[in-house]
């Protein structure tokens, strides 16, 4: 197996370093120097590595290089310029693991931890903050939620968890299928049937045992119901391609045209390549 080089072992003291600024510059000396201090401290212990090296110049201005494809930091007359708030703004991408990957006008996606997602979701605009580059790209985590892809999402019923009218619910069309906490007064809610919801402000713990895996407590997402779906019904199947895309559908109010629509033809005006109808 290929393991990457990290070209960039320093990138999370200068992430920190240039965060710290506010938008205010610095000599790209002083940078240099404050990187090195670890090193130096190393090269004058008696039990230094024979591997210590120095951050030169050059790695910090092939670092900036980096992040200035990122909208986040530039040089100016031997001084970097860091951007203020030190964000990056994205779309979500989230895979069937749980982790994510932002996407946005920069070279390559940041990948996002589960932990680090903070309950952002597939299609949602947010703004990045960059953490450290590891292997050959940067990792992040979700600062703030900007805009929501959707409001509503199509879910399935697994089961209910306890006395006060909530049930675990999975949401479907999300590519990774996260569980939800469904809070409602209504009874009738069998399990496997399925349902509209909307997302609360709110999350609750709740304890989760999956099919293979050691049952543990997670932090669910609270969610309100909006209806319930009947899965054979034509209108809830445009709804759900609505939620997954966010491009309504356009389709005639009435499926079936009337009778008085229909153009009665003879059985040899049918069979004339040539008609207009």
């Amino acid at each position: 197996m290929t393991r990457h080089l990290n070209p960039f072992p320093f990138m999370e003291k200068l992430l920190t370093i240039l965060k710290d600024q506010e938008g205010k510059a610095i000599t790209i000396k002083k940078i240099v120097n404050h990187l090195n201090a670890e090193a130096l401290k190393k090269s004058k212990s008696r039990k230094r590595k024979k591997n210590t090296s120095f951050l030169t110049n050059r790695d910090l201005e092939q670092a900036i290089a980096l992040l200035e494809e990122y909208g986040l930091a530039f040089i100016s007359k031997g001084k970097v310029i860091p951007a203020h708030p030190f964000y990056v703004e994205a779309r979500i991408s989230v895979a069937k693991s749980g982790s994510a990957f932002a996407m946005g006008m920069f070279p390559d996606d940041i990948f996002i931890a589960p932990p680090d997602r903070k309950n952002a979701k597939q299609g949602d605009i947010a703004f990045i903050e960059l953490i450290s580059f590891r292997g050959d790209r940067f990792r992040g985590r979700v600062q703030e939620i900007i805009h929501r892809h959707a409001d509503k999402f199509f879910a399935e019923v697994i089961r209910k968890t306890d006395k006060n009218q909530n049930y675990l619910i999975q949401l479907c069309d999300l590519p990774d299928s996260p569980f939800a906490l469904l809070q409602t007064n209504h009874t009738n809610l069998a399990k496997h049937s399925f349902c509209f919801v909307k997302p609360l402000n709110q999350t609750k713990r709740v304890y989760i045992q999956e099919i293979g895996k050691r049952g543990r407590y997670q932090n669910l997402q609270v969610y309100d119901l909006l209806a319930i779906a009947d899965q054979t019904d034509l209108q809830n199947d445009l709804e759900r391609i609505y939620l997954k895309y966010n491009v309504k559908p356009d389709y005639p109010q009435d499926f079936i045209p009337s009778e008085k629509d229909l153009i009665r033809l003879t059985k040899k005006e049918w069979k004339n390549p040539n008609r207009k109808n």
